[in-house]
Formats: structure tokens, sequence, C-alpha cells
């Protein structure tokens, strides 16, 4: 992954990006590099920005130490934070949480 000058630099390069920033950062990474970066800079509800803050957050480990359940719980929260925010919503978060792990057991 390229060099950036820091995380609030790529946030902005994501969030005002144009077809042809998208275009050329194609050109410049690869399908991982792109989904790690946004991996990174997500919002993921309760200040958290990025999987590795959200799993301190709401597991108190690292994300590599994170077993399938509670992948699950933290990839549920990225299609509504708000609403699937498991420490104010627990119960959407469940729900969701068996949504997540039932298709990926589909796949």
């Amino acid at each position: 992954v390229p060099p950036f000058e820091g995380l609030e630099n790529v946030k902005n390069k994501f969030s005002f990006m144009t077809l042809d920033d998208a275009r050329a950062l194609e050109k410049k990474l690869t399908k991982d590099e792109v989904l790690e970066l946004y991996l990174n800079i997500i919002n993921l509800s309760n200040g958290c920005y990025g999987v590795q803050s959200a799993s301190m957050e709401f597991f108190g480990k690292p994300v590599n130490e994170l077993n399938l359940a509670e992948c699950a719980c933290i990839a549920g929260i990225t299609q509504n934070p708000s609403k699937y925010d498991p420490l104010h919503n627990p119960n959407n978060n469940k729900a969701k949480q068996e949504i997540v792990l039932m298709k990926q057991s589909v796949c």
C-alpha cells in the first residue's frame, strides 16, 4: 500500500473521490488493498473508525484474535452503524450477526 500522509488524508480521499479518482486508485492498488484501506477508515459506531478500533472497543482485543461470531458482529455494523451498534442496540446487532453468519455458511 502506498504511503499516505495520515489516516485523515485517507478518509478525505475516500470521502471526496470522483469517478476519475476511483479509476486512478484502481490502477495503483489491488482490490484487496482498497478493501484494507476502506476497512481501516469505515465508521463502526461509538467513535470507532476501522475494524481494529471496533475490535478493541467491543471485544477488548486486536482484530486478529477475533472469532467468527465476533467478526460477524463487526461486519454487521457496516450497513448501518447506529442501528447495529452492539452497545446501544444489542438486539439489532445480534439479529444482524446471525444473518451475516447464515450468509457465510451458504457461501
